[in-house]
């Protein structure tokens, strides 16, 4: 999978890197360029202020990949929807388990399914359709998620937006 907030800090970083080292190239040229002249003591080059922008470059780029990774977990979703052929309705969320490896002894992973109208703030939402609690596996498994009759009332009423969403438990 292409992960842009990983992706992008490290083109930053590579283009910053070329970007020095072009830099330190030409002040080399420029100091070899005045052979007869007295050479002002300068900074170094890794103290100017372009390089020093370049780094609060790079690092404003891996911001969002380092908030991301320090962020907690985040259940990686492969599929979701119905489960074919199963009555009364069930529904089903699939997870990469191998995401959540470093949480597989102190947590469990339970699954939620809700109908979102946005009539009420989303913490609000009292209905939601839940699954058991499950052993969190290294490989991608499914949850599935028995309805009630309030969801399938809601279906047959022509509601037909779902959200899943994975959540750990403790």
């Amino acid at each position: 999978m292409f992960d842009l907030n990983l992706t992008i800090p490290i083109l930053a970083l590579l283009v910053s890197v070329a970007s020095l080292h072009y830099q330190r190239k030409q002040t080399l040229m420029a100091t070899a360029q005045m052979p007869g002249q007295e050479v002002r003591k300068k900074r170094k080059w890794w103290f100017a202020p372009s390089t020093l922008a370049l780094c609060a470059l790079v690092l404003l780029a891996w911001a969002p990949w380092i908030m991301a990774e320090l962020s907690g977990p985040n259940p990686r979703v492969v599929g979701w929807g119905g489960v074919p052929n199963v009555r009364p309705l069930s529904l089903q969320i699939i997870v990469d388990g191998s995401s959540l490896h470093y949480y597989a002894g102190s947590h469990r992973l339970i699954a939620v399914a809700l109908h979102y109208s946005n009539d009420v703030d989303i913490d609000d939402v009292g209905d939601l359709q839940k699954s058991a609690s499950f052993s969190i596996k290294d490989e991608i498994f499914p949850i599935v998620i028995r309805t009630n009759v309030n969801y399938i009332t809601d279906l047959l009423r022509g509601m037909t937006q779902t959200n899943y969403h994975p959540c750990l438990s403790g």
